[in-house]
């Protein structure tokens, strides 16, 4: 196990002081040696005579403010050398600038942060402040070489060329991922401004029914959108370390061309745009992954929409090679790519776009690449130059025969087939749990919540179940000793919820007794998705 990260917490409020221990002892991830203290004084005499890992600083302090600590910190350690997350108890942004300024290195609300986002704040300083030490040492490395060249003749000129290249490669990886950081953070932000601006602005029972319609849909809208951030995130850490996990089955790339291009239907349709098949490929099957298929057709499709003006065209194209292979190309007629820079919209932390730069991570293209020669095959991108668009070029190899469907009964209105199956959710979170159960009694499932481990262990007993549904992190143990439990009574399909999505974090619930592993925030097509392959059946 790994020592406790060492925390100097700089508080006067007892209150605080006490939720901000309760919320550290949730994290799954890390332990914490904490010590306290109640001034700006004290804080500054523990710097000198402790070591610690991440300092929490209040703003507001008796002698003085989390600022004058920040001051003392680069005065007597230098700038980033201490990670530092300053907590106030208000929402100023111009508090919140001037923290940033001072060198702080994540900012947050008190009564508004909770345990998770805390311990990645926590982590998140003390990650930028290694990440900083590090491109030092390297800059410093690179200064000693350079000046040990300096002093040779021997071979002065070539070597002097070398590591001046190097240099710039090291500054310019230091640039993208400052750059990536500065876009994360705003990104991640973006999607949540209107959601907390409608939730705490307005008053559902002022609006009309077509009023809250408009704003259900923007919510759900912008969820979606973070969702898909964070999951991008975990696609490139996935591929980052080795840890993609495909499952191949029969693929009819033509239909998956076309659910793409559904999937962008609303996008395509605000801009007005044409898009165009010419579908000649006879081979079109694929053994692949289906949905990670998906994911790259739709990561080409919203590119190409994305940068295509208003009024444009998309124009999809298949056909066979002489090897059978089947060549895919989605072409825009959008402003196009800088011939130097074709290569550079497949790296992570780059857009590589230049005039075609726009929000978003610019991830996309890089995990699509990943997952096209993850299933051997090939994708690269062509341009004209700015302004003639630009044409993703995907090759894949094919297989004989049409695809083997799995025979699924799908009724009106997404009820599910033959019965109303009977699900147990265990979900500590009340709000999580009542509009699961809404969602799911809607679809035509019967719905029991329980609330935490005990309570599931009693219900589980006194009725008959069909599938568990159930968080891993409990407030009397975790979903996975539950599982063990339930399923040492009698055999029970199960799905786990989860806000870890990682590969050990599936692999740890599947070892536990679950089926299925869903990482939260869990769309309703997820969880169908995962009802229908353990219950037999499907819901839209």
């Amino acid at each position: 196990m790994s020592a406790a990260l060492k925390i100097l917490l700089v508080d006067d409020n007892a209150q605080d002081r006490e939720a901000l221990r309760r919320a550290l002892l949730q994290d799954p991830e890390s332990t914490y040696a904490l010590e306290e203290r109640l001034t700006l004084e004290e804080g500054i005499e523990a710097l000198g005579e402790l070591h610690f890992d991440c300092v929490l600083l209040d703003h507001h302090l008796p002698d003085g403010s989390g600022l004058e600590l920040m001051q003392e910190i680069h005065r007597l350690f230098g700038p980033e050398t201490i990670p530092v997350v300053m907590m106030t108890g208000t929402g100023s942004e111009a508090i919140a600038v001037e923290a940033m300024k001072s060198g702080v290195h994540d900012y947050l609300v008190k009564g508004q942060a909770s345990a998770p986002e805390i311990a990645r704040a926590i982590r998140g300083a003390i990650f930028k402040v290694r990440t900083h030490r590090l491109l030092n040492e390297q800059r410093s490395e690179l200064e000693r070489l350079y000046r040990e060249v300096s002093e040779s003749s021997r071979r002065k000129d070539q070597l002097l060329a070398d590591l001046q290249l190097a240099k710039e490669a090291a500054e310019r990886a230091s640039a993208a991922k400052d750059e990536f950081l500065a876009t994360l953070s705003h990104e991640l932000r973006t999607p949540l401004t209107p959601i907390l601006t409608a939730v705490s602005g307005l008053d559902p029972t002022a609006l009309t029914r077509e009023e809250l319609l408009r704003t259900f849909a923007m919510i759900r809208r912008n969820i979606a959108l973070e969702a898909r951030l964070i999951e991008d995130l975990l696609d490139l850490t996935r591929i980052t370390h080795g840890k993609l996990h495909l499952e191949m089955h029969p693929v009819d790339l033509h239909d998956s061309l076309r659910h793409a291009v559904e999937i962008c239907r609303g996008d395509i349709e605000s801009k007005n745009l044409q898009v165009l098949y010419t579908l000649q490929a006879s081979e079109h099957q694929a053994s692949g992954d289906p949905a990670r298929l998906q994911q790259v057709f739709w990561n080409a499709l919203a590119n190409a929409v994305k940068f295509t003006p208003a009024g444009g065209v998309i124009h999809v194209r298949t056909q066979n090679d002489a090897s059978g292979s089947i060549l895919i190309e989605i072409r825009d007629s959008g402003i196009g790519v800088e011939p130097s820079q074709l290569t550079a919209i497949f790296r992570a932390f780059e857009q590589g776009r230049g005039a075609r730069r726009r929000s978003g991570l610019g991830l996309g293209l890089t995990i699509a690449k990943a997952l096209v020669e993850a299933q051997h095959g090939t994708i690269f991108a062509t341009s004209d130059g700015p302004g003639l668009g630009t044409t993703i070029h995907i090759t894949l190899p094919t297989i004989s025969g049409p695809p083997k469907l799995q025979e699924t009964t799908v009724l009106p209105g997404g009820a599910v087939e033959s019965r109303a199956y009977h699900l147990l959710v265990v979900e500590d979170d009340r709000d999580t749990a009542e509009f699961m159960t809404l969602v799911l009694e809607k679809r035509g499932y019967r719905v029991t919540v329980a609330h935490s481990r005990a309570e599931a262990l009693a219900v589980f007993d006194d009725q008959e179940f069909d599938a568990v549904l159930s968080d891993i992190g409990l407030p009397d143990g975790s979903g996975q000793d539950l599982i063990r439990e339930l399923r040492a009574r009698r055999p029970i399909p199960a799905i786990a919820l989860s806000g870890y999505g990682m590969e050990q974090d599936v692999a740890a619930s599947r070892a536990a007794g679950f089926d299925e592993h869903v990482t939260k925030p869990a769309t309703i097509t997820a969880l169908d998705a995962a009802l229908g392959r353990l219950l037999g059946v499907k819901s839209e």
